[in-house]
This record gives C-alpha cells, sequence and structure tokens, in this order.
C-alpha cells in the first residue's frame, strides 16, 4: 500500500492582507439541517438579497454558509443584529457566529492599499507641517 501524506496546510494569512466585503457575512456554527432558505429566514427582519449554505460534495452540511446584502449599512445592522443569537437544529439550540466576510488579497490590491496607506500619511504629514 502506498504511504498516505496529510495534505499541505493552507498558509495563514495576515490579518493586514484580507479584504473584508462590503455586503457579505460569513456565517458559523448552523445546524447540520439548516439549508439556504432556512439561512434567509434567520436573517428575517434585514435586507438580505440572498443566502447560501456551503455543502460537501455529497450534499451534506459543512455548518456554515454566507449571507448577501445590498449594500455596506444593510451588512453593518444584520451583523449587529443576529450574531450570537440562538437556532434551533434538530440536535438542539446553537449560537451562531456572524462576522463580515473576509477573502485574500490579490497582489494589485495589496499594492494600491499601500500606495493609500502611503499618501494618507503623506497628507497626514503635511497637515502637522502647517
Amino acid at each position: 500500500r502506498p504511504i498516505r501524506r496529510p495534505p499541505p496546510r493552507k498558509q495563514q494569512v495576515a490579518k493586514e492582507e484580507r479584504v473584508y466585503s462590503k455586503t457579505t457575512l460569513f456565517v458559523a456554527n448552523l445546524p447540520f439541517s439548516t439549508d439556504d432558505e432556512q439561512l434567509k429566514e434567520i436573517f428575517v427582519g434585514t435586507n438580505i438579497k440572498d443566502a447560501h449554505v456551503v455543502r460537501t460534495r455529497n450534499g451534506r452540511s459543512r455548518g456554515y454558509g454566507f449571507a448577501e446584502f445590498h449594500n455596506e449599512d444593510d451588512q453593518i445592522k444584520a451583523e449587529q443584529m443576529k450574531h450570537g443569537i440562538e437556532v434551533d437544529g434538530l440536535k438542539g439550540k446553537r449560537i451562531i457566529s456572524v462576522t463580515k466576510s473576509t477573502s485574500v488579497s490579490s497582489p494589485q490590491h495589496l499594492q494600491q492599499q499601500q500606495l493609500e496607506q502611503q499618501q494618507q500619511l503623506e497628507q497626514n504629514n503635511d497637515n502637522i507641517q502647517q
């Protein structure tokens, strides 16, 4: 039998390299019985655009999903309203975690961020010298 090696670990991404979405929330600790419609129902009372539960190839829930909103204000309000609430599942109640969704920055985005930070520093220095 061939020796099975574990897959290589994904490298941790530094927080400053993450890009936070302005319209999407990451929802963790969902009951495995939750589907897309039930995830949308969790966000009743918010201006939700769409919701998606992430599933394995065989269709089983991975226990997390994403909720998309029309704009940043709706996203922020929903995060504040729904973070830490209890949700009923088949095996009892669960407390869900709702946070802003992140993605890894592209090199171009990182360069743009650094350029903007440098310009802001220069502007601040100019204001101090005046």
